[in-house]
Formats: structure tokens, sequence, C-alpha cells
């Protein structure tokens, strides 16, 4: 009930309306059936069609790393297991132990995860409440971070949510509430690790936490959440909330009513391959017809600001109703 397989005159009528490739809508199925969740770091109110805008994202992104295989060899993912016994805090201290980080603040956790075989993206999502999200397909652990939210401290922190949900919940089948908080608590944790925090905080005022927040690369609410966390606002519990809710009141009012900063962050662990692929005319023909995605799209995921030569077609009036848009259909 309610599907039916649309005629040629339709489908040509598609393929026109969205500058569709030849061979998108009956390309194969490219995308594994071995998927964890999809997790998220987004607002409550995210729709459903947000959301599955999200997914049609992150299977693109996937597509593209499928087919990029084919020209140049990639990193196999570095993620360690861990021992359920753990919590959460000593999960994030066995990773940063495994990665052999110590005890340092990351300036760029993107580059870092790169290095270890994760893929990541950044792109302007229509939906500006969803702050990232991340799936592992086929081994493949995928991150993308939406460009529109927040500064670059915020997206740092998002990667690591992101990084979380990935290292803790890929083995599980049901979407918990409890994830969300422990994401948060990795995040917090594996960007500030307790001992050094510990020995930094030696006042609690708004000046020198946000000295702090620069040292490790968070956002000033960041820093907060994690001294509050482990109870150095304070001598008594009482005290540490106390003091943790008048820093929160103090950063809320210092921000109301201004406009939000968006982030010049540009993240696609296959810009090099592609930009390399797109220097030879028979290798982007190939790459391209492989794909079968709109070229437009392509540019879009991976922020390139050119042209992958003259395969294809020039993006129409309509373009900009593409993302986020499956249409494939496997006859």
């Amino acid at each position: 009930m309610g599907k039916t397989i649309p005629s040629t005159s339709i489908l040509g009528r598609i393929i026109k309306f969205f500058d569709l490739p030849n061979g998108y809508l009956t390309k194969p199925e490219l995308f594994s059936d071995k998927q964890s969740l999809i997790f998220y770091r987004r607002n409550k109110r995210t729709t459903a069609r947000e959301i599955e805008e999200a997914e049609v994202n992150l299977k693109w992104c996937y597509e593209m790393i499928h087919v990029c295989k084919d020209f140049y060899p990639l990193k196999k993912s570095n993620i360690p297991f861990f021992y359920s016994n753990l919590n959460v805090e000593e999960k994030a201290m066995k990773l940063r132990e495994y990665w052999g980080l110590g005890h340092h603040p990351i300036e760029k956790l993107s580059l870092l995860l790169e290095e270890k075989g994760f893929y990541l993206f950044t792109m302007k999502l229509k939906d500006e409440k969803i702050d990232g999200f991340s799936r592992i397909v086929d081994g493949i652990p995928i991150i993308i971070i939406n460009q529109k939210r927040g500064t670059r401290e915020r997206q740092q922190f998002s990667i690591a949510h992101e990084l979380a949900h990935l290292i803790l919940h890929s083995d599980i089948q049901e979407d918990l509430t409890s994830m969300e908080e422990e994401a948060n608590s990795f995040a917090g944790a594996f960007l500030m690790p307790e001992t050094a925090v510990r020995a930094d905080i030696i006042r609690n005022d708004i000046d020198f936490l946000t000295m702090l927040a620069k040292k490790w690369h968070v956002s000033l609410a960041a820093i907060v959440e994690r001294c509050k966390e482990l109870k150095l606002l304070g001598n008594t519990r009482e005290e540490n909330l106390a003091r943790a809710e008048g820093l929160f009141r103090n950063i809320n009012a210092n921000y109301k009513g201004k406009p939000v900063y968006q982030s010049d962050m540009e993240l696609c662990s296959l810009r090099e391959i592609i930009l390399n692929i797109a220097n030879d005319n028979e290798a982007i023909e190939r790459f391209l017809q492989s794909l079968r995605l709109p070229k437009i799209e392509v540019e879009r995921i991976c922020n390139l600001n050119m042209e992958l030569l003259s395969y294809g077609y020039s993006p129409s009036e309509h373009a900009e109703n593409m993302a986020g848009v499956q249409l494939s259909l496997n006859l």
C-alpha cells in the first residue's frame, strides 16, 4: 500500500527536476547492512524529516568512502575494546592511554580522529538544532558536524560527543535515553582529564575559567560543567551546585540576544583524495560514474568550491532542494 514504481516519463521528469546523473535512481545499493544505530547530538524538538536528512547525508558519505577505496588505500579505524566493568570516566582515560595522549589538551580533535581512521565531514545542514551525528557502517566510523552550530570550541565538543557514541554504544541495538548523558560525560572526561583539571583549578571566577577553557580548547560552558561534575566549584555539594548555577547564569546573560557565531571549520576526510582524482579526467569520470550522486552534492559534502571537470551537468534552480533527499529506486 502506498508504493508504486514511477513510469519512464515520470522518472525522466524527476531526473531533470533534481539534475540527477544518469543511473542515480537505479544504481545498486552501496550502503552496508553492517551498521550501528545512528547517533545524534541534537535538540529534543528535531523532527523525523530532519533526522531522515541526517541519515541520507550519512549514507552518501559512506558511499563516497566506499567508492574512494577503489582509487586510494584508506586508513583502517583504530578503536580499542573496553571491558564493560569500566565506568565512562575510566573508558575515556583508557582511550587517551591507548592513543598515547597523556593528560595534555587536544587542540584539534578532528585531525587526531582522522589519523585514527575516522571519517569526518562538516556540512551546513538546514536543521540548526542538530550539532552532529555519527554511525559505524561496515566498520567505518563516520562523523558529520553541523557547520551552522556554534563556535569551533562547541564543535570540538560535538566531535568528542560523537566519538563517545561510537566508542560506547556501537553494539547497542536500541536508542536509550541514557546514551546522551553518557556521551556528554565521556566527551568532558576525554577532552578535560580529571587529574589535569584538578591541578589547574586554583580559582573559580569567570575570568580564570575562561582562560582554562582556552587552554583545553573547549567552550566556557563545557569547562564549567566539567568542574561541576568533578565538584571543584565549592567545598560542599550545595556550594558546588550553587556556584555552577551562578556561572551558567552569567554565561547565559552575556550571550543572550547576541547572534550565534558560525564556525568556518571545514572538514572532509576525503577532500584530498577527491582533489587528486579530479586531476585525472579519466579517473574523475570513473569516480562519478561509480558514485552516481549529483555533482553538486559531492561538492557540498566535501566543501569543494570548484567544478569537478565537465563530467555530468550544471546545477539548476532546483539544486538547493536536493540536500537530504533520497530518491534511490532499485529495479
